[in-house]
């Protein structure tokens, strides 16, 4: 039996998600050409595939992003995932995903992920830039580890706001870009953990994400042969300092990747 979903919890025009949705909706077109600009890519790419890395994965698994967008972030991790389902409530969004992205092992839904009952559960659930979003964050979070087998793995990156410079810039953005949601949930590494571990999730693991890079990932710039060599530099410099520095760049990083795993012997099963 397929995937299935319900449709109660986007429906109420009042509700976040009900403006997200519509959000999302109206800038699919604008909000893919990130993916589309080679230097944007490079940073975003980057982002998928470290955020992914904070666990050991076989390549022999089932993966359910939430929130994929225009689905770019399939091509992204390809080889990191034998199935990949992308979940987005923006129906523009999975549009295009599906006749840009698709094939027999990657598929696109249209669905709000309380809504959303897959046919079996998955190895992996991967969220970037999505927990914000929420309005019932920790009730979506449990919803979220129902989909996930006993012994797989909850990731998600976050902006986290220890950072009290990037947090101006975050205020500023959601004034001047009608693009930017200002509807959103702040969470800082201390929090993030916290709520992780108060679902149920084992061995949480909290990691700084982007200092450099994540600048050049949000915003396409032009000429592309002058950023996106940059866009390269600002990646390894990253990587360099997170790989030295590690923890100590929390209160200092654009995001946080947050990684917890469903208890083994969790009794979900199905």
């Amino acid at each position: 039996m397929g995937d299935r979903t319900r449709h109660e919890g986007a429906a109420d025009p009042g509700s976040r998600a009900h403006r997200d949705r519509e959000l999302f909706n109206r800038i699919a077109g604008s909000y893919a050409r990130k993916d589309l600009h080679r230097a944007a890519r490079i940073a975003r790419r980057h982002r998928f595939r470290q955020t992914i890395g904070v666990v050991r994965l076989d390549g022999d698994v089932s993966m359910l992003e939430i929130g994929c967008g225009a689905g770019f972030s399939a091509r992204y991790l390809r080889g990191l995932y034998a199935r990949y389902t992308g979940l987005d409530y923006a129906d523009a969004l999975i549009e295009y995903a599906r006749g840009n992205h698709a094939d027999a092992n990657t598929t696109f839904v249209a669905a709000d992920v309380r809504d959303y009952e897959p046919a079996q559960q998955v190895d992996v659930a991967l969220m970037l830039g999505v927990l914000h979003h929420f309005e019932e964050v920790e009730a979506t979070l449990v919803r979220i580890r129902e989909m996930v087998r006993p012994g797989g793995w909850v990731i998600a990156n976050e902006p986290q706001s220890s950072n009290a410079l990037i947090q101006l810039m975050r205020r500023v953005r959601m004034r001047v870009d009608t693009s930017y949601s200002a509807e959103q949930t702040q969470f800082d590494p201390t929090s993030i953990r916290a709520l992780f571990e108060h679902v149920g999730l084992q061995d949480v693991v909290v990691r700084p994400q982007g200092m450099l890079s994540t600048p050049f990932a949000e915003v396409p710039l032009q000429p592309t042969a002058l950023f996106a060599p940059l866009t390269r530099a600002s990646v390894l410099a990253d990587t360099a300092a997170e790989a030295t520095l590690g923890r100590w760049l929390l209160p200092v990083s654009w995001n946080v990747i947050a990684a917890g795993r469903v208890p083994p012997h969790d009794g979900r099963d199905r």
